[in-house]
């Protein structure tokens, strides 16, 4: 299933499993550098991570992955060789992954790459936190209620959740549900 989703390289499994299971923990990039093995339970469906919140708590909660971010961490670290300690690690230039753990300008700097080699719209403003943004986006999309996206990004203030999905609110909001009605879409 990984597999046709990536090159062979360590640096693609690394970054795929970066990538699925940043965005399903709507997780900082500082959150996902100091992620540790000892943190996470593979499920037949997902698995289970207990993530603190760096930012905003010192208490560590459980958060849910899907199966196919899950998939991609399980592939990573078996490849990588890595069961205990933090999860996401430098490589060396000959693709040999290192003990040194991923920083957050690693997380940007991969995230970014990526999304311009994929020639996204806006691959260019890609950072570390738009995994975060993008699933938060894309939960709002889903019509998950406010309260459930607030729980799964562990945030405190409506206002941030409200910036963060402010498009896909405007999409259908009055305007656009009026504009809708009167073409009978």
């Amino acid at each position: 299933m990984i597999r046709s989703r990536v090159g062979d390289s360590m640096k693609d499994y690394r970054d795929l499993a970066l990538i699925l299971v940043g965005r399903d923990l709507l997780a900082r990039s500082s959150e996902l550098v100091n992620l540790e093995v000892a943190a996470v339970e593979f499920e037949t469906e997902g698995a289970s991570v207990a993530l603190r919140r760096i930012k905003t708590s010192t208490e560590t909660k459980a958060h849910w992955i899907g199966p196919e971010a899950a998939e991609a961490l399980r592939v990573w670290l078996m490849r990588a060789n890595i069961t205990v300690g933090t999860i996401f690690r430098s490589l060396t230039k000959s693709g040999r992954v290192t003990e040194r753990a991923l920083d957050t300008r690693d997380v940007h700097r991969s995230l970014k790459s990526r999304a311009v080699a994929a020639r996204l719209k806006h691959g260019a403003k890609v950072s570390g936190h738009s995994l975060r943004v993008g699933m938060a986006q894309d939960l709002a999309g889903a019509n998950t209620d406010l309260a459930g996206i607030m729980q799964a990004g562990s945030w405190k203030s409506v206002a941030m959740v409200a910036r963060y999905t402010e498009r896909v609110a405007a999409k259908r909001g009055a305007v656009a549900r009026f504009y809708a009605n009167r073409q009978g879409i």
